[in-house]
Parts: structure tokens; C-alpha cells; sequence
């Protein structure tokens, strides 16, 4: 059963998804309790984001999430959306967004495909 009781949230984009959404960050009306799967089909769907759908991260107040996770949000909370990262100035992004993921662009270096791939400098 969902609630259909909504906050308003600030979503945070990064890298790729920056670049499909068009902006850095937008305000949305979300239900306040809802599935991390619901939670990105929801994102996917308001910001164009479906070429890298598949290869997304969420942070929710600097608390990374996964699949099969439940979520409640308050007014104000943040979302940040994060494809995976790769190339020299990763690193540079990594410590840019630190402590909102902390450690979480590494993990995606590995798994990235070059899904969101920042070119060498």
C-alpha cells in the first residue's frame, strides 16, 4: 500500500544525469514513503533519465540506498542522483560530493561501463 501524502524534496544531479536532466538541481513533490525501485522509477520518469536508469546510485541525506530498500522522506530532504563515474577527475567529483556518498563513486568505477564517464584531462 503507497501514501499518497507528498513532500517537497531537492534533487541533486551529478555527471550523466546532470547532463540528461538539463540542470544541477530541482525541487519535486514526492510521496513520503515509497520503495528506493519506486523511488527511481518516479526520478527516471520527471528528469528524461533513462539512458542510464540501469546504472544509477541514490543518496537520500547523504545516505547512500539500494534496491529493496523502503524510504520516507521529509520536506527538505535531499536526493542524489549519481550514474557511475571513471576517468582522472573522478576523483576530484568524489571529494566535490563527499560526505554525500561518501566512498560510493568508488564503488561505481568498478561497475561503470562508462555510463557517466568524465574524460581525461
Amino acid at each position: 500500500m503507497t501514501n499518497n501524502l507528498k513532500v517537497p524534496v531537492k534533487v541533486l544531479f551529478f555527471a550523466k544525469a546532470r547532463e540528461l536532466s538539463g540542470r544541477k538541481e530541482s525541487e519535486l513533490e514526492i510521496e513520503c514513503s515509497l520503495t528506493y525501485e519506486c523511488l527511481l522509477d518516479t526520478l527516471v520518469k520527471e528528469f528524461s533519465l533513462e539512458l542510464v536508469e540501469n546504472h544509477l546510485i541514490l543518496a537520500v541525506n547523504q545516505e547512500y540506498k539500494s534496491a529493496g530498500h523502503n524510504i520516507v522522506l521529509k520536506a527538505g530532504d535531499e536526493i542524489a542522483v549519481i550514474p557511475p563515474l571513471s576517468g582522472a577527475r573522478c576523483q576530484a567529483l568524489q571529494n566535490s560530493i563527499d560526505p554525500l556518498v561518501s566512498g560510493e563513486v568508488e564503488k561505481c568505477r568498478s561497475i561503470g561501463g562508462g555510463v557517466g564517464e568524465i574524460p581525461e584531462s
